[in-house]
């Protein structure tokens, strides 16, 4: 059975998780407001980006030290993608909680960020505060994060060069550096110790 089952259900928000929607009730009422979920929408009537926000506000309604968010913010609109992020600040101000957050999304997030882990091919291409990823240039994070993206075309770009031996013939030695970006054991060169 997928795990999606019970966000097509027939049934209200308000009936999802019902004790811990009691024993947080005050954080309930802030996450409706910040993710503009109405509590009586029916699961089986949402939008993909209505389902999203319930699923975010069931995610984010008991306290935790540690918050890890994937891909977030690419489904929700500008007023509530700017409301999560300033939730999370809060978060971390407030409470001293850490938040990880995998985004393709930028904007925003240069703010509230203290930061920065940019995985390149499967290694650390920067680990450190967001201050010190952009040189203190004060360029907008999605422009910095542009410049590592098109750096890493211009070297995929290399390396499929390479790869094509002469006469045309494809060489595999660098295989796992193409299919997408993605290859089984890719990730084997990061050492969790060093970060």
């Amino acid at each position: 059975m997928s795990h999606a089952m019970a966000y097509s259900a027939d049934m209200a928000v308000a009936e999802m998780m019902v004790q811990l929607q009691t024993e947080y009730a005050e954080r309930r009422e802030k996450l409706l407001k910040v993710l503009r979920v109405d509590p009586t929408w029916r699961l089986h009537r949402l939008s993909d980006g209505q389902r999203r926000r319930v699923q975010l506000f069931l995610a984010l309604l008991r306290p935790s030290q540690l918050i890890v968010l994937d891909e977030i913010l690419g489904t929700l609109d500008i007023v509530v993608r700017e409301n999560v992020l300033t939730f999370l600040k809060e978060e971390t101000d407030t409470r001293r909680a850490t938040v990880l957050l995998a985004t393709h999304i930028f904007d925003g997030t240069d703010v509230w960020a203290s930061t920065v882990l940019y995985i390149r091919r499967g290694t650390v291409g920067f680990y450190g505060p967001i201050q010190a990823c952009s040189d203190d240039r004060k360029v907008p994070m999605y422009k910095v994060v542009e410049h590592w993206l098109r750096a890493e075309l211009v070297e995929d770009d290399r390396i499929e060069s390479e790869a094509v031996g002469e006469g045309g013939q494809l060489d595999l030695a660098n295989a796992q550096n193409r299919a997408g970006g993605y290859a089984p054991g890719r990730l084997g060169g990061v050492d969790i110790d060093t970060l």
